[in-house]
């Protein structure tokens, strides 16, 4: 009743993108295409909409995020862009790359950590464009046996507060080859939304620390 609005279907269907539409997307924003612009925006925020039908009534979601991954999966050797989903790389936890960031940029706030930083404090340690990067952190064992692999992202918080970070992303998720992401934590929503929550500031870092999925 909140998230979902009804809708008469004849109202949008003069709207609603083709398949073709869809792939050009996919191949923007996961470099697919070799003649294709590309740029740092990686990310939709209420630009689409999902529709649901639920009996014989559609949907539309109040708020959608498109976020398009690439599988591509081989030993850490080989470099990876971001926006790329690899479940062979050797596992590295956000705070062991904490530790190694600091050896390289001591005195300087690890990227992930700037949740609270203005966009004026911007650091020169991370090279937006290039350094971006989701990192595999741990397999997760269901109780139906299947394996779930757990990446958290290496980016940092540029953007005022009184903006959506929506270029973040999905900060942290578990993917289950054959199923796709099946959890995760979208930091930027819930942080711009904070004060109507009831957690603080220093959970939001804790959260990050810990690779605490939804």
């Amino acid at each position: 009743s909140t998230d979902w609005k009804e809708i008469n279907l004849d109202t949008i269907k003069d709207d609603i993108i083709t398949t073709s539409v869809l792939n050009r997307l996919f191949r923007i924003n996961t470099l697919s295409g070799l003649d294709d612009p590309y740029g740092p925006k990686t990310k939709y925020f209420d630009e689409y909409q999902i529709i649901r039908k639920i009996g014989n009534k559609y949907f539309a979601s109040k708020h959608c995020l498109i976020q398009f991954f690439a599988v591509r999966n081989r030993p850490s050797i080989f470099q990876h862009v971001f926006g790329t989903i690899n479940i062979e790389q050797e596992p590295l936890k956000i705070t062991e790359m904490e530790t190694i960031f600091k050896k390289r940029y001591p005195g300087t706030n690890f990227p992930p950590y700037t949740i609270g930083d203005t966009p004026y404090s911007y650091s020169s340690a991370i090279d937006y464009l290039r350094d971006r990067k989701e990192y595999l952190s741990k397999t997760i064992k269901f109780q139906n046996n299947e394996i779930g692999y757990q990446f958290w992202t290496y980016t940092n918080w540029h953007t005022h507060d009184h903006e959506l970070e929506v270029d973040r992303g999905i900060d942290r998720f578990v993917y289950v080859p054959g199923k796709g992401i099946v959890g995760g934590s979208f930091d930027f929503y819930f942080y711009f939304h904070r004060k109507k929550l009831p957690i603080k500031y220093s959970d939001f870092l804790n959260n990050v620390k810990e690779e605490k999925v939804m």
